[in-house]
């Protein structure tokens, strides 16, 4: 499913923006970067480095398959295509309505286009979010960061989304699940008017 994130960076690697939107499976969370233009001879794929044609694609299929041969970027080319890489964008921009077909696999949106490619950053989804995120064992509820932060509070479905927003905000550095709560997601970085932070009650610390 497609949800909406509160702000994006830029990758480290790429000038090309990132858009606020991402995908979620039982295995991945698929943050959207941009539609890129592709080259007219269907060959020429850019940075991306591998181009294959996927029977009834998905996402989670083309996030399979690049996560297989070791690329952490992605993208979904004509509904049909999935292209990855360790780089992207070599041929710039388009607007986003141009990559608004979808998959041919589920109908999911955000696919690509005519000459266009969906560019996404694949992240492991589940318990292996931990290869990202580690709880810090020694800091607990009641207790202060020992540096100063601004928490932004919001609700998530599972600590790997609230992980999810914390990778797609450039200032974060860290986040706190807050189990029970409505809004159970506080994003940790140095933006505003950082102070004093204590972990609430019930919430435990995860650190980059």
């Amino acid at each position: 499913m497609y949800v909406s994130l509160v702000k994006a960076p830029v990758t480290s690697g790429s000038s090309c923006p990132m858009r606020q939107s991402m995908y979620t499976s039982g295995a991945f969370v698929l943050v959207y970067i941009d539609c890129l233009i592709r080259h007219d001879d269907f060959r020429v794929t850019g940075a991306f480095t591998s181009d294959t044609h996927i029977l009834n694609m998905t996402p989670t299929k083309c996030a399979t398959h690049c996560t297989l041969l070791g690329y952490v970027f992605m993208g979904l080319d004509y509904g049909t295509y999935c292209k990855c890489g360790q780089e992207y964008g070599m041929y710039g921009l388009a607007p986003a309505a141009d990559c608004g077909m979808v998959c041919e696999g589920d109908d999911s949106p955000m696919c690509g286009g005519y000459l266009r490619i969906a560019a996404y950053r694949i992240y492991p989804d589940g318990p292996s979010r931990n290869a990202l995120f580690y709880n810090n064992v020694s800091i607990s509820e009641g207790q202060q960061l020992g540096r100063v932060a601004t928490a932004t509070r919001m609700a998530a479905r599972s600590p790997a989304m609230c992980a999810a927003r914390c990778l797609t905000s450039a200032p974060c550095w860290g986040f706190v699940w807050i189990e029970g709560n409505v809004e159970n997601c506080e994003i940790i970085s140095a933006t505003g008017s950082p102070a004093d932070y204590t972990i609430p009650a019930g919430g435990k610390y995860y650190h980059l």
